[in-house]
């Protein structure tokens, strides 16, 4: 799945070492929550589509006088409806598909904050200032994620 967001942060000499931290904390988060995007698409997928293809044939053996095979393939189908009803899985994937865009954004509006801070400002300061304005998106990220993840109880670990 490529993803069309802000670009990714890569360690940079020029950025004072607490910004430097923060912003390859954030891309640690941003490559988790793609990972996470992707499990989910393909866990989303994983019976759903067996399923669909299963009740195809099913009708298509029927259609040709082949009920054992029918009968077969409806059950299969039916195995797998019947699973993923009981305990659906991949439900999250927009959820960490908006986290993965909202946390590079956050570090591309840091790191324009950085480039644009005024000329003779101390450094370690005006990181120190962005790092700490920062923490309310973060912490808004953190908890859309955290909320949606408990909502369906899938047991996967908080990422803040």
């Amino acid at each position: 799945m490529k993803v069309a967001s802000a670009p990714q942060y890569t360690p940079n000499d020029e950025v004072p070492r607490d910004l430097d931290a923060q912003l390859q904390d954030l891309e640690r988060w941003a490559q988790g929550a793609q990972i996470d995007a992707r499990r989910d698409a393909f866990f989303f997928w994983m019976l759903k589509a067996p399923a669909i293809v299963a009740s195809a044939s099913a009708g298509l053996c029927g259609h040709f006088g082949l009920t054992t095979a029918s009968l077969v393939v409806a059950a299969l189908s039916s195995f797998c409806i019947l699973v993923d009803g009981i305990r659906p899985q991949g439900m999250l994937r927009n959820t960490h598909l908006r986290a993965l865009h909202d946390i590079r954004n956050l570090t591309n509006a840091m790191m324009t904050q950085w480039r644009s801070r005024p000329v003779g400002q101390n450094s370690t300061v005006a990181a120190r200032k962005i790092v700490a304005d920062s923490e309310e998106e973060r912490n808004r990220i953190a908890t859309y994620v955290r909320d949606a993840e408990s909502a369906l109880n899938t047991g996967q670990p908080k990422q803040a």
